[in-house]
């Protein structure tokens, strides 16, 4: 079903998803875990080359996690870079996109190509297949599905951002007042005359703070590592054109880019508190996957003082937050938005195809020893959306026999995960 945005239901074409029991007789030719942008483009590219298609997903409709974050979020990739494969986004809905808009994207690209979405089912994991069905793989499900899915090709599309983190300070667990994961998170009514501590200087953490502001009596926000802001609005966008026709040029180049950026807007930040980040955003993203904080409002906030930073958590003491310089803060609520952990190690960990830190040998490419299976919903400095739409070519490539090149650590096609602490 799609959603307006009023928030109301809208009719939709019968018969594209629905949240009722696969036939047992059915077995798909191939199975995608997770109906979100990645899985979605995977399962439209599989189609297209011919292969009976199912797709399962968790949630109430396709892109459901886009409808259950903050009312005012919006994607930081520009619409031209952020539709998938056959089907661009609406002009209508501008230069950024709002969440929501997002959403009933996603539910019309399904219903455009024509997919199978079970909705509902919760993937527990991927095994390897048995002589007793012929298939390759078969996907353990929790469902209405009641029993596993053999299939030939599965496609694990739930990415590097599946569920939401919370590190475990000392102390949180008795930590007595609110304290809210940024996944959690909706509109800043709710804060209204509330001290607020954010912790997480990414874009959802400098977001929700900036909005946070017209609300809540006071809110200060944790920085641990500097984030490199990258300017939105119209300077924004043409950088984000500009930077999809530089792509090529080396890393080093890059990084020294994204560096003369924010120094050129940002520079006096350090006077407020927010030192500058220790290195491009090529470099850290290489080792953490952490992209640049969009900037909206968040550095007019620092200028003119309603937003105060503070050092890293570090701990719980009662009702005080500990500091790393040996300072404490007492918030009335704490909201947390230290990122997001993927789900790859529950899904696929014991077949081999993971690194000792959890990434995936090769996203959206064969694995070795897993024929057929593949990993996709790579985070990307590019854009996650459009290396979500690259990845599905990439395996619909690697199923007819064609040469697919490893990204197994490649950040040029390595967006922003969007968190940082």
């Amino acid at each position: 079903m799609r959603v307006r945005h009023d928030g109301a239901k809208a009719p939709r074409r019968p018969g594209v998803w629905e949240g009722h029991v696969v036939g047992r007789d059915a077995v798909p030719g191939a199975v995608v875990v997770g109906a979100g942008s990645a899985g979605l483009a995977a399962a439209a590219q599989l189609r297209g080359a011919g292969f009976d298609v199912t797709v399962l997903e968790q949630g109430a409709q396709p892109g459901h996690r886009w409808l259950n974050r903050y009312d005012s979020l919006r994607l930081n990739t520009v619409r031209a870079f952020s539709g998938l494969p056959g089907l661009p986004i609406p002009r209508s809905s501008g230069t950024w996109p709002r969440a929501v808009e997002f959403a009933e994207y996603l539910s019309r690209y399904a219903e455009h190509h024509g997919l199978r979405v079970r909705t509902g089912h919760t993937v527990v994991c991927v095994e390897r297949g048995d002589a007793r069905t012929g298939a390759r793989w078969s996907v353990v499900v929790d469902g209405p599905v009641g029993e596993p899915l053999p299939a030939d090709v599965v496609v694990v599309a739930t990415g590097w951002a599946a569920s939401p983190f919370t590190p475990d300070w000392p102390g949180i667990a008795s930590y007595p007042r609110p304290l809210v994961h940024a996944d959690a998170y909706r509109r800043p009514d709710s804060f209204a005359g509330q001290r607020v501590l954010v912790v997480g200087s990414g874009n959802s953490g400098s977001e929700i703070a900036v909005e946070l502001l017209d609300t809540a009596a006071e809110v200060t926000i944790s920085v641990r590592t500097p984030p490199l802001l990258i300017p939105s609005g119209r300077l924004g966008a043409a950088l984000q054109y500009a930077g999809s026709v530089s792509w090529w040029l080396p890393e080093s180049m890059k990084d020294s880019a994204t560096l003369r950026t924010h120094r050129s807007h940002y520079a006096d930040l350090a006077a407020h508190g927010l030192a500058p980040p220790g290195e491009g955003a090529f470099s850290r993203f290489r080792d953490s996957y952490a992209a640049p904080t969009a900037e909206r409002g968040f550095a007019e906030a620092l200028r003119n003082g309603r937003l105060r930073v503070v050092a890293a958590v570090e701990g719980f003491a009662g009702e005080r937050v500990l500091l790393a310089d040996g300072t404490t803060v007492t918030p009335d609520i704490v909201v947390v938005a230290t990122g997001y952990r993927p789900a790859f190690v529950d899904l696929v960990g014991g077949l081999g195809v993971l690194d000792p830190s959890g990434r995936p040998l090769a996203w959206a490419a064969p694995l070795p020893g897993a024929e057929g299976l593949f990993l996709t919903g790579e985070p990307s400095l590019r854009g996650d959306l459009l290396a979500h739409g690259i990845g599905a070519r990439r395996i619909r490539r690697a199923l007819r026999g064609r040469s697919v090149r490893p990204t197994t650590n490649d950040v040029s096609i390595a967006t922003p995960r969007g968190e940082g602490r």
